[in-house]
């Protein structure tokens, strides 16, 4: 008979990210949940704790543990059905179990229908052709499936099969470290061709720098020639002007000799001087020919002149041509310098390219040999990932039984959070009837505050009311007085024999009287216009305040406004990155099931690709955690950058409230501004009968004013146009000031050239008389 064989199942590893499971998913939750709880389960057996309690542990309502302690490996197909939610089987198609014991003394009992089933929906595309791999696998360290009543023939065959398999595992991995290392040496062996076409890289660099070195030496060379060729040229140069300079000192030691010689032929003695008037009486023949020969000279000096320019001007030519020569030579030589330190900056970035390519080089070899300990580390690390993986296939039988407790757990969690969601609907619909209830509160208040305010205001204008009317009473107490007075004073008058005189005393004393009242009521009046200008000057005031109100209400409702659109956009800002970390996490989560799925056993040519496949998707699980880490951080920062905008919209939330009961505090100053103006109007209105007494003379003195001001204005603009022409005439005085100046600085230059021309021919002319007189002598 023999041995069952576990069903293969995928071992699913993923984390709790966001609390939520993955879409495609029926048992997301379930499965983290089972892979978390064979976690704790694999502690408790290095550990060293019992089995069955780790496993009560696990699935409290799991019949697992019999009276005596021992683990009772018998699983009930019914109660199996149930928890998974499947029909039951009758008691007629109850599958046939089987049951042994094992070498430590614990009794194990699986169904064979139902672990083929279990197998059957996880592996329908792995069975084929694994039948036999399943039979020679290694068994897990410590494990002993042999069945108690297995005879010595078949314990000695199961010796033989284990430590046959014990050598296979340790062919296969010592198969596996060879292959790691040839593919360890293909890289070393790549790494060296590598460094040695960068070795001949830089020494073709070498080779160009020796050359560039090679090609300066010859422009310095050149440099050298021509700038002796050039001395040359001046010592030439410099040669003929020392010639011409000795020609020079030659002609005028010459002249110095006939100089002295004349000189000494004019000590003239006696004889001489008889001859002299021997030679006078042939003056009038020398006059002629003294003249033909003044002729000649003025037409030998004319043609001197003349040559003497043409010298002159092929000199400055000649100047000219020497300057531009020279300049010519000096941006060649400075073109030159730049090259040559352009060249030298070149050179030296070559330079500097050398050695960070022999630094590169230095660091290719030390990555090498870093790359060499990696690949032995990593070949120790497969090593123990290969042993761990022997453990990981005992492990995952009991997965399966932890998957309908799962199941059931989930059930509950899932009602659980119907539970909650429906309590949450529930608070949120309270809090919006709360917030509700509180507006309708803040509304009352609102309306409140306004009715108290209009009936302190009503109350105000009653009693400025009462106060008038009380006023106007003593007003007409007063008057009725005095017009009694005067009736009877006037019965008086009538009935009274007093003569003239005392009539015109009591007149006067009427006029007195009169007087004395017009000066009270012109003080009154006076009184009024000021009270008058100040309620104008607080009502534009008001005014001027009510305007920047409503300025910063508009303002703090754009505000408001632009704030909530920026608290729209984050919002949905937010959702977007949301979207992007659900995705990035089910991606994860799908890589993680294909890996999984890829350390299970397959065939040597299956191992082979699968391996090529694992290193691939262990790439793309690098980059998917990078990717993840870097959208987890992105999530942090928006989770923070929300915070502070969360934060900054409360503030202004708070700042709004502080300014809408400012608004309000404003409207209600403003109505009993308004009541109050309304108040000033009406007394205002009883003015104006006062006021329009003293309208005429207002209105001749503004038109007065205005004529006044019109004949200043005027005067202003002609000042104003007397000035602007006085400055356009002091301009143009200067420019002719400076147009005379330089007519007499061009006069003066002409008066000097004129002056030392006259010099010159004075000079001329004493030279000639001299001359004259000298052949006169003669």
């Amino acid at each position: 008979m023999s041995l069952p064989t576990a069903p293969e199942t995928e071992t699913i590893r993923s984390e709790e990210r966001g609390g939520g499971s993955m879409p495609g998913s029926n048992d997301g939750d379930a499965d983290e949940a089972a892979a978390r709880e064979v976690q704790m389960d694999f502690g408790a057996e290095d550990s060293g704790t019992d089995e069955a309690t780790a496993s009560d542990h696990l699935n409290p309502k799991s019949p697992l543990m019999d009276s005596a302690g021992d683990n009772n490996w018998m699983e009930d197909s019914a109660q199996q059905e149930d928890i998974d939610g499947e029909p039951q089987q009758s008691l007629d198609s109850e599958p046939a179990q089987y049951s042994w014991k094992r070498a430590d003394g614990r009794q194990r009992s699986l169904s064979f229908d139902e672990e083929d089933e279990d197998g059957e929906a996880d592996n329908n595309s792995e069975v084929s052709g694994k039948g036999d791999e399943r039979a020679v696998r290694t068994l897990p360290t410590g494990i002993d499936d042999l069945p108690l009543f297995a005879d010595e023939k078949n314990r000695e065959l199961h010796a033989q099969i284990r430590v046959k398999e014990a050598r296979f595992e340790a062919t296969k991995r010592e198969l596996a470290e060879t292959a790691s290392r040839v593919e360890i040496m293909t890289e070393h062996l790549k790494n060296v061709q590598q460094e040695l076409l960068h070795t001949q890289a830089l020494h073709g660099a070498k080779l160009k720098e020796v050359s560039s070195e090679e090609h300066m030496r010859q422009l310095a060379q050149r440099e050298i020639g021509r700038v002796a060729q050039e001395a040359k040229v001046l010592d030439a140069e410099a040669a003929e002007l020392e010639r011409k300079l000795a020609g020079l000192q030659g002609s005028l030691f010459k002249g110095n000799e006939a100089m002295d010689a004349f000189k000494l032929q004019m000590n003239w003695n006696q004889d001489e001087m008889e001859q002299w008037a021997v030679a006078a009486r042939q003056k009038e023949e020398d006059a002629m020919a003294l003249e033909r020969y003044r002729r000649a000279d003025e037409a030998r000096i004319k043609e001197l002149t003349l040559a003497l320019e043409k010298l002159t001007q092929q000199l400055a030519r000649a100047k000219r041509e020497v300057d531009d020569e020279a300049t010519e030579t000096q941006a060649k030589q400075i073109e030159l310098d730049k090259t040559a330190e352009e060249f030298r900056s070149l050179h030296a970035e070559r330079a500097k390219l050398v050695a960070q390519w022999q630094a590169t080089l230095e660091a290719m070899r030390a990555r090498d040999e870093e790359i060499t300990q990696a690949s032995e580390q990593f070949a120790l690390a497969q090593r123990g990932f290969q042993s761990k993986q022997e453990l990981l296939g005992d492990q995952k039988r009991r997965l399966k039984q932890q998957e309908t407790a799962n199941s059931e757990a989930q059930g509950q969690l899932a009602g659980k959070e119907r539970a909650q969601s429906k309590a949450q609907l529930e608070l949120q619909q309270t809090g919006a009837r709360l917030q509700a209830f509180r507006d309708q509160v803040e509304l009352l208040k609102t309306e409140l505050s306004s009715a108290v305010a209009a009936l302190n205001q009503q109350r105000s204008i009653n009693s400025n009311r009462d106060d008038r009317l009380e006023t106007m009473k003593q007003e007409l107490e007063a008057a009725r007085a005095r017009f009694k007075g005067t009736r009877q004073a006037l019965e008086r008058c009538r009935d009274s024999t007093m003569d003239a005189e005392a009539l015109a005393k009591q007149a006067e004393a009427d006029l007195a009287d009169m007087e004395n009242e017009i000066k009270r009521l012109d003080k009154d009046i006076a009184v009024q216009k000021e009270q008058m200008f100040r309620k104008s000057q607080q009502l534009f005031a008001l005014r001027q305040q009510e305007a920047s109100l409503v300025a910063e209400l508009s303002g703090a409702k754009a505000a408001a406004q632009n704030l909530r659109s920026k608290l729209r956009a984050l919002d949905a800002q937010a959702l977007r990155q949301q979207e992007l970390v659900y995705n990035g996490e089910f991606q994860i989560q799908q890589m993680e099931r294909k890996v999984a799925r890829a350390s299970g056993e397959r065939s040597a040519d299956e191992t082979k690709a699968l391996q090529a496949q694992i290193q691939v998707l262990q790439m793309e699980l690098d980059r998917v955690k990078a990717e993840q880490v870097m959208l987890a951080t992105q999530c942090k920062k928006l989770e923070e950058e929300r915070r502070a905008q969360e934060r900054s919209r409360k503030a202004l939330v708070a700042q709004q409230k502080e300014i809408d009961a400012h608004i309000a505090e404003h409207e209600l100053r403003n109505e009993s501004c308004a009541h109050a103006l309304k108040s000033s109007l009406k007394n205002k209105e009883e003015l104006l009968i006062q006021h329009d007494l003293q309208a005429l003379e207002v209105r001749r003195l503004r038109d007065l004013l205005h004529a006044r001001a019109d004949e200043v204005s005027s005067l202003e603009n002609r000042d104003f146009q007397l000035k602007k022409s006085m400055e356009e005439r002091k301009r143009e005085i200067a420019a002719h000031q400076d147009l005379q100046r330089a007519a007499n600085k061009s006069i003066e230059d002409e008066r000097h050239r004129v002056s030392v021309e006259l010099a010159d021919r004075e000079n001329r002319v004493r030279k000639l008389q001299a001359k004259f007189e000298t052949l006169c002598k003669m």
